[in-house]
């Protein structure tokens, strides 16, 4: 059984999109689950203007909330644990 290279989660599917570009933390990694990929932030909608903005880059300061990626289908504690390790991941980076 394969793991998440991010928050060492068991994959049932993963992506290996960033295997040779490099993910928000600067590094390549081999299998992400689709849980730490709805981390980044790729877009924002303002509901009172009916915009929709999408970023082309992923940046370490652009994160999704538990509930923002909730949204996307996951349940809390996926979330949860998933967003703590995107933000470990970037604080061990930037040392």
């Amino acid at each position: 059984m394969y793991k998440c290279s991010i928050c060492k989660a068991e994959l049932e599917a993963y992506t290996s999109a960033f295997e040779d570009d490099p993910w928000i933390d600067g590094r390549k990694h081999k299998d992400i689950c689709h849980c730490c990929m709805c981390v980044p932030k790729m877009y924002h909608y303002d509901e009172e203007k009916g915009v929709l903005t999408t970023y082309d880059e992923m940046y370490y300061k652009r994160l999704c909330t538990v509930e923002e990626i909730m949204e996307d289908g996951f349940e809390k504690a996926e979330a949860t644990r998933s967003l703590r390790a995107v933000k470990a991941l970037i604080r061990k980076r930037k040392k």
